[in-house]
């Protein structure tokens, strides 16, 4: 994968990212988690 300007994969950063889920290191509330679902929306639109 490459960023929108065609720099480095953020393959690396989705990962860290899923594994910080998958820890517990971090929570998302409702009013955060119905923003993250827009915004994937969106970039999948």
């Amino acid at each position: 994968m490459r960023d929108s300007d065609g720099g480095g994969s953020i393959a690396p950063d989705i990962s860290h990212f899923l594994g910080a889920a998958q820890s517990g290191g971090f929570a998302v509330n409702e009013r955060g988690g119905q923003a993250l679902l827009t915004a994937i929306r969106n970039m999948i639109d």
